[in-house]
C-alpha cells in the first residue's frame, strides 16, 4: 500500500504512466475525492509503523497539505 501511494506522486508520472494513473485513482479514493482528474499529488511522504500507526502519509494535493492515517 505504501508503494502504491508513493507512485501517485507527479515525479513518478514519466516512469510508468499506467502505474501512476492507477495509484492516483486509488489515492484520490482514499482521500475521499470523487476522482483523480485535475488533482496534482506531490511531496508524498509515507511512514510505516510510525508512532503505533500502520501507515502515515503526508502530501500536497493541488498545493494544499493533506495527511492520511491508515490503521488496520
Amino acid at each position: 500500500m505504501s508503494w502504491t501511494i508513493r507512485c501517485a506522486d507527479i515525479k513518478h508520472q514519466q516512469a510508468n504512466k499506467k502505474v501512476n494513473d492507477s495509484a492516483r485513482r486509488i489515492l484520490a479514493k482514499l482521500l475521499q475525492f470523487e476522482h483523480a482528474d485535475g488533482l496534482l499529488f506531490s511531496n508524498i511522504q509515507v511512514w510505516k509503523q510510525h508512532k503505533n500507526i500502520d501507515i502515515w502519509v503526508e502530501l500536497m494535493v493541488n498545493n494544499q497539505q493533506y495527511a492520511l492515517i491508515i490503521e488496520k
